[in-house]
């Protein structure tokens, strides 16, 4: 797998629209054309009437019997047991399409908002263990996101979180005296 951090805005998009919904699900499910959709067996159920529905045209699967739905993508993570971005590298290779690389700061500015969400998820299990340490943990954490930046939506947002559970189980706890 290469080492690629972000996918550029529309990259999706364009892999979507390049790929046939049909031919990609054709090679793991027989599909049979009625009217303008493709209809097969379910290959997440074992069952004898169809009821898996192919649409080229809105390019996504439906699968009654299970009620799995969604894109070429999410039926290659489906079937396949793969994650997003392995299940994009697989079809961005089959459509003739190149995953751009990651430069040498997107993977130092990714690995290091990485940490920072590692922090804060740390943090937030240590207060869930222990309700002593809820607010030191919080200001802790909110302090030590300052001083390393916290600049960027997921550091906001794992912050976010970590406050919202503080919060939550305080006044669990101050509700239950």
């Amino acid at each position: 797998m290469s080492q690629t951090v972000r996918i550029p805005d529309g990259f999706v998009e364009e892999l979507k629209a390049r790929i046939r919904p049909s031919d990609v699900i054709g090679r793991k499910v027989k599909l049979t054309k009625k009217g303008k959709e493709w209809v097969g067996l379910s290959p997440f159920t074992n069952e004898k009437t169809p009821s898996f529905y192919v649409n080229d045209q809105k390019r996504i699967f439906k699968c009654f019997s299970s009620g799995t739905g969604g894109d070429v993508i999410n039926f290659i993570m489906e079937t396949e047991r793969l994650s997003f971005m392995e299940a994009v590298e697989k079809l961005a290779e089959e459509a003739g399409m190149q995953l751009p690389k990651a430069s040498p700061e997107a993977v130092e500015a990714y690995d290091h908002r990485k940490r920072l969400v590692a922090v804060c998820e740390a943090a937030a299990s240590c207060c869930s263990a222990s309700r002593s340490v809820w607010p030191l943990a919080a200001s802790s954490m909110r302090a030590m996101a300052w001083y390393r930046g916290a600049d960027s939506k997921v550091d906001r947002a794992a912050t976010a979180r970590l406050s919202v559970a503080i919060a939550g189980s305080t006044m669990r706890s101050r509700s239950a005296r």
